[in-house]
């Protein structure tokens, strides 16, 4: 069973619709439907060397309820 806050591997589409690559993804929030869809963040380390440890924030998940 997958919860709030679990990283998981997932297909992001490319931007032309073709098959994506297996990326990481955090799952924020299982969205109320009839259907099993989630809020999910991609994570990437494309930019890292730009960015600061004071430009990160940390992650809550209560902050999403």
């Amino acid at each position: 069973m997958i919860s709030e806050g679990d990283i998981i591997l997932f297909r992001f589409p490319r931007t032309d619709l073709a098959s994506g690559k297996l990326r990481p993804a955090l799952l924020l929030k299982k969205i109320p439907h009839k259907y099993s869809d989630w809020l999910v963040c991609m994570i990437s380390t494309q930019g890292a060397d730009r960015w600061g440890q004071a430009d990160m924030c940390n992650f809550s998940p209560n902050r999403f309820t």
